[in-house]
């Protein structure tokens, strides 16, 4: 009786610290859209659109004190996530990568396309929270869960949180 009672309590946390990361997210989403907008005042808002995407995902520590992409640029690692000095990020430093965020343009409220955009006081999106995002699979090697072929026993275990989201200009 122990055993269930102890999982439910941890996805309640776990639920909660989800909760919160989407309130940073939020936030954290409307700066972006504000130094965007300072950095490069003709394009921002387009650049702000291309994170919406659902490809490309953020991760975000359990506790987020930690939220970013895990590449920089091609194949170069996050700073964010590569803390140990060591080349490339190790299975300790992927395991900080707790959930995986996709953000999804809401092409009902906001219709994908440059003269759209340009007209627009808002773009709406979903926020997707799934976690865990990296599983242990070995001292050396941490693996994302999502994507990879071989865990789709683990895909079903994940736990998700879609919420709907918007940016103003």
């Amino acid at each position: 009786m122990l055993v269930p009672l102890g999982r439910s309590v941890t996805d309640v946390r776990d639920g909660d610290d989800a909760s919160r990361i989407v309130t940073t997210l939020q936030s954290s989403l409307q700066n972006e859209v504000d130094r965007l907008k300072k950095t490069s005042p003709i394009t921002y808002w387009s650049d702000f659109a291309g994170y919406l995407n659902g490809t490309t995902p953020l991760y975000a520590s359990r506790d987020g004190s930690k939220v970013g992409p895990e590449l920089i640029g091609v194949g170069t690692p996050n700073p964010l996530w590569e803390t140990d000095g060591v080349s490339g990020i190790s299975p300790d430093e992927h395991m900080e990568k707790f959930f995986e965020i996709t953000l999804t343009r809401n092409t009902a409220l906001s219709p994908s396309g440059a003269a759209n955009d340009q007209s627009a006081g808002f773009l709406a999106f979903n926020i997707t929270l799934r976690w865990p995002g990296y599983v242990r699979f070995s001292q050396t090697e941490a693996r994302r869960v999502y994507d990879h072929p071989t865990m789709a026993s683990t895909k079903t275990q994940q736990s998700v949180l879609i919420i709907p989201a918007a940016v103003v200009r």
